[in-house]
């Protein structure tokens, strides 16, 4: 399955949620197993779970095309990054965001939005995906491309765990960031 992981308040609707839904029934019309979990609580959880109904998407079983978890613990969170195929969360105005190099600690491909914050983590192609802005189809064929390949996504997913493990740990970030303190205080 595909996951997003975050706030589902209405303030946050830059975060991708409203456009994995709408071409969700098209990655599910090439992909008929293609499930997405949506991780996370907030006032606009409610408006999201109806759009998922309008769109034919939800079902009171375990076969359901979305599913949403509501608020989860950390422990929880950990277990949905492991078993899922992918991370995707094709966000306007990210800044860092921290769900992404989670999802490459645990050695899932991202898939992000071109142009934005998250590009500088991403690696297209390697690590995973960055599609054009408001563009649905790019965004569907992205998603089927990394769900109907699981051999591609999982050597992505790899590629993103040595980049996480390189680039985003304390350590990497001490490793950097020392010869500059080290001038600072003994220059």
């Amino acid at each position: 399955y595909a996951l997003i992981v975050g706030r589902t308040a209405g303030m946050d609707r830059y975060k991708g949620h409203d456009e994995l839904l709408e071409i969700w029934p098209e990655v599910r019309r090439r992909l008929p197993a293609a499930r997405l979990v949506v991780a996370g609580s907030g006032s606009d959880l409610e408006r999201l779970r109806g759009k998922a109904a309008a769109l034919g998407l939800t079902a009171e079983s375990s076969d359901a095309a979305v599913y949403f978890t509501g608020q989860i613990d950390p422990a929880t969170l950990g277990e949905l990054y492991r078993r899922a195929a992918i991370f995707a969360m094709p966000s306007l105005l990210e800044g860092f965001g921290l769900v992404y190099p989670e999802a490459m600690a645990a050695g899932k491909p991202c898939l992000a939005l071109q142009g934005t914050a998250p590009a500088e983590i991403i690696v297209d192609g390697e690590t995973g995906r960055l599609v054009p802005q408001n563009d649905p189809a790019a965004l569907g064929d992205a998603l089927v491309e990394l769900l109907g390949n699981p051999e591609r996504a999982r050597a992505m997913g790899e590629a993103g765990r040595r980049r996480y493990e390189r680039e985003f740990t304390a350590r990497a970030f001490e490793r950097r960031f020392q010869p500059v303190v080290d001038e600072l205080v003994g220059g």
